[in-house]
């Protein structure tokens, strides 16, 4: 959670992400984390691949954390799924 917390903030810093609130929630299951933030354009996913702020960033990430897709949650099969609002 603590990497979490300058995740979007280096994002906006290197002109990625824009200044609307970040969404956390919590899976049912209490370990995965749901992050929701606005990349500034199509191309700024991409960018964020090769700038190098944010290569060490996810590296560190990846070393604590499992990063999966949406698919991979339980509640992705759910019509309506739910989830627990988490503040950093």
């Amino acid at each position: 959670m603590t990497l979490l917390q300058g995740h979007v903030e280096t994002l906006r810093r290197r002109g990625l992400a824009t200044e609307r609130p970040v969404t956390l929630v919590r899976s049912n299951d209490g370990r995965s984390v749901v992050e929701i933030f606005e990349w500034c354009d199509r191309n700024s996913a991409g960018a964020a691949h090769q700038d190098p702020e944010v290569k060490k960033l996810w590296s560190a990430l990846s070393e604590v954390a499992e990063l999966i897709t949406l698919a991979d949650l339980a509640e992705a099969g759910e019509r309506f799924p739910h989830f627990a609002p988490t503040d950093l």
